[in-house]
């Protein structure tokens, strides 16, 4: 009997990476989730040409680190952070033990709990119809744009594994094929995001790490982690997600679907829409986080009952958004009556445990066209990265 297919993204050479000049042989493109970790010190950075697939590898790495530190009782604060500094490596035992537990939700095909995926049942009631895989992914055309830019069938197009899961790691951040009505991100339209850079990938995932907010305590972050560890109920969705939660959050249904060693279908379909009067009258699943989701990565604008994740303007300079931003002087600065804006949460993180005279942080970003119309029509995607002082 063969067994089960199996790709394995803890040990899967599928993230690509950038080495330092002074790593230690071997030195290969692209690494497993386990060895980004352990060799994070020798690694530069994550080196993709898509922007959305950068950051989303970027969010992954932060999220199993954040997490595995939280089910072992340290979760990282600003004292925290500053000792992971100084360590310079992460701590193999919490790490090991962590994969010990929810090495499954690291397996692709995963029979039970596929990594960032939703098993199907076949008697919840629900359509599950099969796509070409470019729906999923963005940055191939897919509808009525194959004719005209990739001048093939759109159910000839396959992935690759490693591209696949590559992919899955950006639906929660950067979502843009929807139907009118369909959630985006948890923070609606994808926001600006920041990322402080250090000097090596260490760096960079330590200095993401976000400290605790106070909107949700250490016991519910334990107890409510990330897809992998937590299977959230999708009719009955938290109202304020934990970071990890956030991180991770399940804003489509998605189930791969493989050809041998390659991918070309998938179940994608919303998980739920806005509340909107239409979408009611139709007994939708519904769901808006509205006051209870703030992005560690991204600036806020916050009124008495909501918060807004800032995006990019139409027709202005990504300069004209990002850098205001990042130099609001703090938490909180007042813009009329009970209205406040607010730079990322990492922002603040950097200010307060950084010694050095400047920072370099990484905007990532989409910029949608103008006009009406449900759909995100993509203008452009960017990382664009700026140089701010520590004071």
């Amino acid at each position: 009997m063969n067994a089960p297919h199996s790709y394995d993204l803890l040990v899967k050479p599928w993230i690509p990476v950038a080495w330092r000049n002074d790593a230690a042989e071997p030195r290969e493109p692209k690494v497993g989730i386990t060895e980004a970790l352990q060799r994070s010190h020798d690694i530069r950075s994550i080196s993709h040409t898509s922007p959305f697939i950068e950051f989303g590898l970027y969010r992954l790495l932060i999220t199993i680190v954040l997490d595995a530190n939280t089910v072992a009782g340290e979760r990282p604060t600003i004292g925290k952070i500053r000792s992971l500094l100084s360590k310079r490596r992460f701590d193999a035992k919490v790490l090991g033990d962590y994969f010990k537990r929810h090495d499954e939700g690291f397996d692709l095909w995963n029979s039970r709990r596929p990594f960032l995926q939703r098993k199907i049942e076949k008697t919840d009631g629900q359509q599950h119809e099969l796509k070409p895989i470019v729906t999923l992914f963005s940055a191939i055309p897919s509808g009525t744009n194959v004719t005209h830019w990739c001048h093939c069938i759109e159910d000839e197009v396959a992935l690759t594994e490693d591209i696949a899961a590559q992919i899955l790691t950006t639906v929660s951040p950067f979502n843009f094929k929807n139907k009118p009505g369909e959630a985006r991100t948890l923070a609606g339209d994808p926001p600006l995001y920041g990322l402080v850079l250090g000097k090596d990938l260490f760096e960079t995932i330590v200095l993401n790490l976000p400290r605790p907010s106070g909107r949700v305590t250490i016991q519910q972050e334990q107890n409510n982690g990330p897809v992998w560890r937590t299977q959230l109920d999708l009719h009955m969705l938290p109202k304020i997600p934990t970071v990890t939660q956030g991180f991770t959050w399940p804003v489509r249904v998605i189930a791969l679907e493989s050809d041998g060693e390659v991918v070309t279908k998938s179940v994608n379909r919303a998980t739920y829409k806005k509340p909107t009067e239409k979408a009611k009258k139709k007994n939708e699943n519904l769901y808006d986080a509205k006051y209870g989701w703030r992005d560690p990565n991204a600036g806020v604008e916050t009124t008495g009952d909501n918060i807004v994740h800032i995006k990019t303007r139409p027709n202005v300079p990504i300069w004209r958004d990002a850098v205001p931003l990042f130099l609001v002087a703090g938490e909180g600065e007042v813009l009329r009556a009970d209205k406040r804006r607010s730079r990322p949460e990492v922002i603040s993180n950097a200010l307060r445990v950084l010694d050095t005279p400047w920072f370099n942080v990484a905007v990532y970003g989409m910029r949608k066209k103008g006009g009406g119309g449900g759909d995100v029509k993509v203008e452009e995607w960017f990382r664009s990265i700026l140089t701010f002082p520590t004071e």
